[in-house]
C-alpha cells in the first residue's frame, strides 16, 4: 500500500470549515468528497465509515476531502442547539441546521475542485448521502450513497440525473426499511450498482473495509470505462 499523506486544511466558504485532504505522492486518478452523517448520528469526519473511506480511497490514488460541518469539531460556526435540534431530528429526520450543512458540503466540493482537476466523485453516508444528492454536479463522474436515508429525505436531484450511482445498504437498517429502499431503487433512473452487506445494519461496524472495497471497485470501473472511451 502506498504511503498516504494526510493534510489538515481550511475550507473557505460562508464559514471556515476544518477538513482533511488525503492523497499519495503520485498524481491522483480522481478526487472524492466524503460527506458525513448528521452530527446527531456520529456526523464528524472521524466517523468510522468516513475515516475508512478516506484511508482506502486515497491509497487507491483517489484523493479525498473530508470535513466537519459548521459548529462541529474545529469548524467555524455557532455551536448547535442540541436539545431543540435533536428533538426535531428524531421526529422528522430533519433538523433546523440541515440547510447550512448542505451549504457546507457545496463549499467543500467547490474547494476540492479548485485544488484538483481530476474526475470528481462524491460519496455520502447516511444523512450525508442525501446531501451528496443535493450537491452532486451534472459532470460528476459517480456518486456513492451509503445507507441512504430515503425514508426521511428527498433523493431526487435534477443535476445528478444520469450520473452513475452506487448504493450500499445493510440489512435491518433502522433509518430506511427494506421495502422503502427497494421502491426507491426501482425508480432510480441513473446507471446504478447496488451492494447489500449482510450484517451491516446502518453503521457497518466491523465492515468498514468491505464498504470501502465496494466504493473503490465502483470508482475504478468508472475510471477504466472513461479511459477506454475518452
Amino acid at each position: 500500500m502506498p504511503d498516504v499523506i494526510q493534510e489538515s486544511v481550511s475550507v473557505r466558504g460562508p464559514r471556515r470549515l476544518a477538513g482533511e485532504l488525503a492523497y499519495t505522492v503520485e498524481p491522483p486518478l480522481a478526487t472524492c468528497l466524503l460527506i458525513n452523517p448528521h452530527p446527531y448520528m456520529g456526523g464528524r469526519m472521524d466517523n468510522n465509515v468516513i475515516a475508512h473511506l478516506a484511508s482506502a480511497l486515497s491509497a487507491a490514488r483517489i484523493a479525498t476531502l473530508r470535513f466537519d460541518y459548521a459548529g462541529v469539531g474545529s469548524s467555524e460556526g455557532q455551536a448547535i442547539d442540541v436539545l431543540s435540534s435533536m428533538a426535531a431530528f428524531w421526529q422528522t429526520g430533519h433538523a433546523p441546521v440541515d440547510a447550512l450543512m448542505i451549504e457546507d458540503a457545496a463549499s467543500s466540493l467547490n474547494w476540492l475542485r479548485a485544488q484538483h482537476h481530476a474526475p470528481l466523485f462524491v460519496a455520502g453516508y447516511s444523512f450525508g448521502a442525501y446531501v451528496a444528492m443535493q450537491i452532486a454536479p451534472a459532470d460528476c463522474a459517480g456518486i456513492a450513497l451509503i445507507s441512504p436515508t430515503v425514508k426521511h429525505h428527498d433523493f431526487s436531484s435534477p443535476s445528478a440525473t444520469g450520473v452513475p450511482t452506487l448504493v450500499i445498504s445493510g440489512d435491518n437498517d433502522f433509518a430506511t426499511d427494506a421495502t422503502t429502499l427497494a421502491r426507491w431503487l426501482d425508480a432510480l433512473s441513473a446507471p446504478k450498482r447496488v451492494r447489500h452487506i449482510v450484517g451491516g445494519q446502518h453503521f457497518f461496524r466491523g465492515l468498514e473495509q468491505e464498504v470501502a472495497r465496494e466504493a473503490i471497485a465502483f470508482f475504478k470501473d468508472i475510471l477504466d470505462l472513461r479511459s477506454a472511451n475518452p
